[in-house]
Parts: C-alpha cells; structure tokens; sequence
C-alpha cells in the first residue's frame, strides 16, 4: 500500500497489491481489479496476466481465467510454473488434452516439476479411471526430483483407491515431519484415511481437532479451510455446522 502511495502508476505495485488482496485479505475481486490495473499500465505483462488468471478463477470466471491464462503463457512461453498454471486453468474449463498439454510442456522447461507431475496423476486418474497408469506418472519422477506435498497427498489417494488403507496410513504418517505440514492438513488427512477406511471412531478425534483448530472466528481463515471444516462437521454428523461452513466458503467467492 506504502508503495501505491508513492507511486500509483507502478505495475509491480498494483500485481503486488493484488496478491495482498488475495492472501491477506481473501478479497479476490479487489486482488482481480489490481491486476486488471497493471495490465492498463504494462499490457503486455505476463506476471499480470498470470495473477488475473488465478483471481478469475477464484471468482469461479472459469473460462476468463483461461484466456488470461493463454495470455500469460504466450507472454512467458519458457516459464514452467507458468504453463503449469495455464493447464489447471485448461482443466477446469474442461479442456483435458490441452491441460495434459500444458502440463507435459511445463515438464519439458522443468523435468523435476512436482506440482506438474502430481497434476498430470489426478488428470490421468480422472479421465481415464487408470489407478496403475495414474501410479506410473509418480513413478516416472526423475531422481533428484524434490519431495512435495501434492505429489505424497496424490499417492496416498492412489492407496485409498486401491484400498490399501495400511500403507496410506503409514505414508500420512510421514508428511508432517517431511514437510512440516500444518496441524490441519495432518488432521483431515488421517481423519478422511481412517473414514475411508470405515473405523469413523479412529476419524472422530481427527475431525474433532479440525473443529478445534476451525472452529472459531478468525480473519485468516481460507475457502479451503472452510471447506475442510464443513466435511469435518458433516462426518461428526453435525449437518447444520457442515452447511453453515460450506456457505461460508461459497460467500468468500462471491
């Protein structure tokens, strides 16, 4: 804001200003609007581009996430994280062989891309339904390739589908002290493996720790988290909890 102050017509300032917006204040029409603002200051600007597209598509504007992410893309074609992007913004508008597209473009820049890796898993799993075929893009990492939370959640969804609920419960057990994972991501995670594999009285305390940690007013909370709330609500069988969360979570993209 400081620098806004000392110089609105600054491009930096306003994409800055827009990821304040976004992950400060959850304001994702404002964090679009400074965006939509460095574009009239630099046209061509690829980071600009590249944070409209992410605040359109927390609007839920889908396919003017996607043209914006085109636009990024074109702007900065060597850029791996940048192509990444466009293909989750391709996946949502339904465009599956241009994500897998983007995606294996963003692996060709990049070759030890986790996050692409992880996402070109859930891809093949959702469009083709192929639990091994899904493993087999995890597999295929190149060694070297730093470890990461997507990739470790998609694996442990991958047991989960195979029902192998020992070794997802083991490997959940790891991600805390191998990423430093926060106490609610540990919490859903052994909650929903220990549901999913039908022990609801090993799942309680999990939710219960969701509900605790959650559970309260607070200015940092996030759609996701709101989200995480309401299933944890909804599988202590508190049913107008989980839609009062769920709402909420749905209020924060209007």
């Amino acid at each position: 804001r400081r620098a806004l102050t000392l110089a609105p017509n600054l491009p930096e300032a306003h994409v800055a200003m827009a990821q304040v917006y976004r992950f400060k204040d959850h304001d994702f029409k404002a964090a679009r609007d400074e965006a939509q603002r460095a574009l009239q200051l630099r046209p061509n600007d690829a980071d600009a581009f590249l944070k409209l597209s992410w605040m359109e598509s927390h609007l839920g504007h889908f396919d003017a996430a996607a043209r914006a992410g085109e636009r990024a893309a074109a702007l900065d074609p060597n850029d791996s994280f940048t192509a990444f992007s466009l293909a989750l913004t391709r996946d949502m508008v339904g465009d599956y062989p241009g994500a897998q597209q983007a995606l294996m473009r963003a692996l060709a820049i990049d070759p030890q891309n986790a996050e692409a890796y992880a996402s070109l898993s859930r891809l093949k799993l959702r469009t083709t339904g192929d639990i091994d075929a899904a493993t087999r893009v995890l597999d295929s990492m190149p060694t070297g390739t730093p470890p990461n939370l997507s990739v470790s959640d998609q694996r442990i969804s991958l047991l989960l589908y195979r029902r192998d609920f020992s070794a997802a419960r083991t490997l959940a057990a790891t991600l805390a002290g191998q990423f430093g994972v926060n106490a609610l991501h540990t919490a859903m995670l052994h909650g929903n493996v220990e549901w999913l594999a039908g022990k609801e009285a090993q799942a309680r305390p999990f939710y219960l720790a969701v509900v605790d940690l959650l559970g309260k007013p607070s200015l940092d909370v996030t759609a996701y988290d709101l989200t995480s709330l309401g299933l944890a609500y909804a599988r202590l069988g508190r049913a107008d909890d989980a839609v009062k969360a769920n709402s909420a979570a749905m209020a924060m993209f209007r």
